[in-house]
């Protein structure tokens, strides 16, 4: 049997040893919450590039086909020029083509900001994860402001074209 005086001895040794164990065990457990936290951040930010790609070639197809589909007739341009609103013809296709080429740039960047921050976060280095978030972070209000840029183009090229089907009606 251990005496009082040698268990006196080596709890002090055993209580600090416990207590760096439960310390390195306490940091162990906040570095895998700070990173479970950055995986949903980073799965939060690529489910937004994901919807604003579909978005973005939804409008990119509105766009193409109100290009491809507009038939401006002799009659409406006649009326155009009577009126002295050619710059209206010349506006609708600069309207439809800057929604189509926005769009096609949004789709194009957040498809590659989305496959490029999973493959970071999975494969790159130790950090990565933080570095693929904060690269997603530094390019959402770019990609946000293309989409945004390209939806109002669009509707500026819906309203000219009624305004040369319908005429001031």
């Amino acid at each position: 049997a251990v005496g009082a005086r040698e268990l006196r001895r080596r709890w002090p040794a055993n209580a600090s040893a416990m207590l760096a164990a439960s310390k390195d065990q306490l940091v162990a457990a906040t570095k895998q919450e700070a990173l479970g936290l950055r995986q949903k951040e980073l799965e939060y930010f690529v489910e937004r590039y994901s919807n604003i790609t579909t978005q973005a070639s939804i409008v990119a197809g509105f766009a193409f086909d109100a290009l491809v589909e507009l038939d401006i007739t002799e009659e409406m341009e006649k009326k155009l020029v009577k009126e002295g609103n050619t710059w209206i013809q010349t506006s609708y296709y600069c309207a439809g083509s800057m929604a189509m080429a926005l769009a096609m740039y949004t789709v194009c960047v957040s498809s590659f900001a989305t496959v490029y921050g999973h493959r970071l976060a999975l494969q790159g280095p130790h950090g990565s994860l933080e570095r693929a978030v904060h690269i997603l972070i530094d390019h959402r209000v770019h990609i946000f402001a293309t989409a945004g840029a390209s939806l109002c183009s669009l509707v500026c090229a819906a309203v000219l074209m009624a305004w040369i089907k319908m005429g001031l009606a």
